[in-house]
């Protein structure tokens, strides 16, 4: 099934709904419920909302960040049930859920058997990455067919998916009339500046706003404009902080907005998506149109204010042109449909224009995995080799240094117990709540200048508290503060 719900249309809820009317509506009755989804930041936030409707012992919230030991009474239960999903309702990341069906390793394959019978909720479908988008929707279709699972995508900007399936298979959708509630929903008018302009300019902008968001695609842009906006009321948000920073700086942004305070965020992508932040402008970097539309569900998102006062605006900077080339795909192909269809470019038709076209330019299966695939015996470890949904070329470094003393000497400890080699699975896992992931490059100018003590070849530890700022997190130039850019 497809579920297509405009941002801020309710769709977190109505999909479980549907799950659960789904689930006990089949002859053979679903037994439970797994949503799958990309961003650690969304998993927190939707299985909050889910265990408020069904029960704190009834959802299970499996990613590296998760710890365990500050989850109270059901903490222990949590923590065993992760191992082979053994709860009524899961919510995870795309990474665990397809690098576990597609893995060889006996601690990742003993939770599946327990996916067969389930609902399947794919949540923001088009974060599945393009690169394996083929092979991820082939076992998508061994599920449905093979083992009663009950599989829906769920998002306001949804892909073309049904090109990967075969005719009895292709996703039906839950809503025959979304596009009329596009027009329902419509809460932000999105609007293009055709003329580059300046990081200066832009920040004078940014600046006359009491309560701004703005989303770049670099990190070392998001840097500069954050040094360039007044002290007052100014957030940074990047992968730059470490996962436990990053909760606490949403946690200051949300209180700020419900009070009304100033309130400017410079942000990367990582918020664009499901995050609940609802400010009256917005401004995106030119992206993808799903990046677009999805920033702009950022704006407005409770319906509070009027259409004509919720801006979204899409801008291009000046000298801001070298990207990646599946950066640039995305970026012309907008353009291309902001050119064809004007001011109406974030409609259903729109959306499904671009996602054709995107499908059509660039690799659905870029490591042949589903040429293996058609083999009689399917080769598990060779494939395994290759599925790596986020591509590991970084080294971690853990941060040390929290301003809650007793957090502090806790990890002071479980390094230790790391620098010895008996620290437990539960360890490494508080640990990664403080691990910033780094290019190679940007790792070996931190150690020769001593900056980070090693561990092994792919985790460091810094040593020097100067290095990790209070607002911007780790730094690259550690004497003038630029932002790190990886």
């Amino acid at each position: 099934y497809e579920l297509t719900v405009p941002t801020g249309g309710g769709k977190t809820i109505s999909s479980l709904a549907f799950a659960l009317h789904d689930a006990i509506a089949r002859k053979v009755h679903r037994q439970r419920i797994i949503y799958v989804i990309p961003y650690t930041s969304i998993i927190e936030q939707t299985a909050s909302i889910f265990q408020k409707i069904i029960g704190e012992d009834q959802v299970l919230e499996h990613h590296h960040n998760v710890d365990w030991d500050d989850l109270g009474e059901y903490g222990e239960i949590k923590r065993l049930a992760s191992e082979n999903w053994n709860m009524p309702l899961i919510v995870t990341t795309n990474v665990q859920f397809f690098e576990s069906l597609f893995s060889n390793r006996p601690s990742k394959c003993r939770k599946l058997h327990n996916i067969a019978n389930s609902v399947i909720v794919f949540d923001e479908a088009q974060m599945i990455p393009l690169n394996y988008l083929m092979p991820c929707m082939r076992i998508v279709q061994e599920l449905a067919t093979y083992y009663n699972c009950t599989v829906v995508f769920c998002t306001a900007t949804q892909p073309t998916l049904g090109q990967f399936f075969p005719e009895n298979l292709k996703p039906q959708p839950i809503i025959s009339n979304y596009k009329e509630n596009y027009r329902c929903f419509k809460r932000v008018n999105i609007l293009y500046k055709q003329e580059p302009v300046s990081k200066e300019s832009l920040v004078r902008e940014l600046s006359e706003k009491n309560q701004t968001l703005c989303i770049v695609n670099r990190k070392n842009t998001a840097s500069d404009l954050f040094d360039l906006l007044p002290e007052e009321g100014r957030f940074y948000l990047t992968t730059n902080l470490y996962p436990a920073h990053r909760k606490r700086v949403l946690g200051k942004i949300q209180s700020c907005l419900k009070a009304g305070k100033i309130c400017r965020v410079v942000a990367t992508s990582l918020v664009e998506a499901g995050v609940d932040f609802d400010f009256p402008y917005v401004y995106r970097e030119m992206a993808g149109l799903d990046n677009i539309i999805q920033a702009a569900g950022r704006c407005n998102r409770e319906n509070k204010r009027k259409l004509s006062d919720s801006i979204t605006e899409v801008f291009t900077l000046d000298g801001n042109e070298k990207f990646p080339q599946y950066v640039r795909q995305r970026m012309q192909i907008t353009q291309q449909i902001i050119k064809k269809y004007q001011d109406d470019f974030d409609n259903p038709e729109a959306i499904q224009a671009y996602f054709r076209d995107l499908h059509h330019v660039a690799s659905t299966d870029a490591y042949g995995i589903g040429k293996i695939l058609e083999n009689e015996k399917i080769p598990f470890a060779t494939i395994a080799k290759k599925v790596h949904l986020i591509q590991n070329d970084t080294i971690s470094v853990i941060v040390p240094f929290t301003d809650d003393v007793d957090k502090n000497n806790e990890l002071q400890e479980l390094i230790e117990q790391l620098k010895l080699g008996y620290i437990t699975q539960a360890g490494r896992r508080k640990l990664s709540l403080y691990t910033v992931a780094v290019y190679p490059n940007i790792y070996h100018d931190l150690l020769d200048a001593g900056k980070v003590q090693s561990i092994d070849s792919q985790l460091g530890v810094l040593s020097d508290c100067s290095v990790y700022d209070s607002q911007k997190g780790l730094l690259k130039n550690y004497t003038e503060g630029n932002g790190i850019f990886f």
